[in-house]
């Protein structure tokens, strides 16, 4: 095992003490979070309730709406058929979409297969209709009629500008090339090749019992509401995707260099390499292109009606991380940088912990929450040594303190506000581990 993974792995129980605090403690119905390394799933979980009514507890296998995720796969999509010759990445879009033409902006006809992938081709976000207000979709005509009025803003290569209907159409390009309905194009091109028996770019009926169901933010004073799922019919390819941490953790493995799978390296460099950046944004071929906590970062985010999500995997290490929510006040990027935060930490720092390899069950033991006057706070091992924590704290790095351990349940402060002080952990009168000073109750907060 590399030095890398092994840090994931010591990290995994601190990861799964904030990811459970915070779930309990932002009172988010679920978050469902996969990492994994190569092809190698390390952890995957789920907090929460998929359905709070029923208290239907949340797995890596419950299904979310993963809304933009879908741009991914209809990329993946063109470059299988890239693959296959059946079309090149600097075709005109009207080459295959006749309907796409429009006399009332000429410069429409010039766009091509690789600025729609990019948002580089000035095409507008949404359109002309109120989907994301009213919860219908536009259908196909409705796609063509915009189209043929005009969906072009800007000059191509000139701004980056986010595009739901872009995707839309490359949806139909797809089923145009294959001559066949895009659902089921994907279906051959993606999704049965990769073997993800969970991933569908339509929702069904009875596969509505899977899914988990989509909720409101949280207003004061009220309960959450559940949303209803809706269809994203001829946007399906931008944002009509229903998947989950188990299969989104092997897309991206199928998409990392070296699986010897899917698409050939050379095509997924091409889709992985800078395309197009303006300002903040940086994208490749249906991916965006990043950094987090200095790693590059490779991935996409979602936003649906009661669902928001995030994924990516950083190439250097081929770690991917999935994190998928059911309410549209999470915060998936939060929660995802937090994961990669602790990640390296134990990665960068671990090697300082200091302890005993004969003190790991009780270290074990000793590891909790532990509740006083001034909140939780949260003991947990890493190796040979401990680290203490406020799970609460959205940034958890920011908060950890390293524990030396000098032995009988005894800790030395060795880098936070009480440096170089000793905490005492004892059991009180009922049994439970306390820590001297500082309250006589180990807590377990109410998930």
């Amino acid at each position: 095992m590399d030095d890398f993974t092994a840090s994931v792995e010591s990290s995994l129980e601190l990861i799964d003490k904030w990811l459970a605090f915070q779930r309990y403690y932002t009172q988010l119905p679920s978050i469902s979070v996969g990492i994994g390394i190569g092809g190698k799933t390390l952890f995957e979980k789920g907090y929460g309730f998929a359905d709070m009514e029923k208290r239907i507890t949340a797995t890596p296998s419950t299904l979310y709406r993963v809304a933009s995720h879908s741009k991914l796969f209809t990329a993946s999509a063109i470059m299988r058929l890239y693959e296959q010759g059946k079309l090149r990445l600097d075709d005109l879009i009207v080459d295959h979409l006749g309907w796409f033409a429009t006399d009332g902006n000429p410069d429409q006809a010039e766009m091509t297969i690789r600025q729609l992938l990019s948002h580089s081709s000035g095409m507008n976000r949404d359109g002309d209709t109120d989907h994301w207000l009213n919860d219908e979709f536009p259908d196909l005509d409705s796609l063509k009629r915009q189209c043929r009025e005009g969906v072009r803003m800007f000059d191509a290569n000139v701004n980056w500008k986010y595009s739901n209907m872009a995707f839309s159409v490359l949806g139909h390009l797809v089923a145009a090339v294959t001559g066949k309905d895009y659902e089921t194009a994907v279906g051959e091109l993606v999704i049965d090749p990769m073997a993800l028996n969970h991933t569908m770019p339509d929702f069904t009926e009875t596969s509505l019992s899977d899914h988990a169901i989509g909720y409101h933010m949280l207003l004061p004073g009220e309960t959450r509401e559940p949303l209803d799922h809706v269809h994203a019919r001829a946007m399906n390819a931008a944002t009509g995707f229903s998947s989950c941490v188990t299969d989104l953790l092997r897309f991206y493995h199928l998409h990392q260099l070296d699986s010897g799978q899917f698409l050939k390296d050379t095509t997924k460099r091409e889709m992985q390499r800078q395309q197009f950046a303006k300002g903040p944004s940086i994208w490749g071929l249906g991916f965006e292109l990043g950094d987090r906590a200095d790693r590059k970062f490779i991935g996409h985010s979602g936003a649906y009606p009661g669902f928001l999500s995030r994924s990516g995997f950083d190439p250097g290490n081929n770690l991917t991380i999935v994190v998928l929510t059911n309410s549209s006040d999470s915060m998936p990027s939060l929660l995802y940088e937090g994961v990669l935060s602790i990640i390296h930490f134990v990665h960068k720092q671990g090697h300082k912990l200091k302890g005993g390899a004969q003190d790991h069950a009780l270290l074990d033991e000793l590891s909790g929450y532990y509740r006083d006057r001034w909140g939780i706070s949260c003991m947990q091992r890493v190796g040979d040594g401990a680290v203490s924590f406020a799970p609460a704290h959205a940034y958890p790095t920011e908060t950890f303190t390293r524990l030396d351990y000098v032995g009988e349940q005894t800790f030395r402060d060795a880098n936070g506000g009480n440096i170089g002080e000793k905490t005492q952990l004892r059991k009180n009168a009922n049994g439970n581990w306390s820590i001297k000073g500082y309250g006589d109750a180990f807590f377990i907060p109410p998930w």
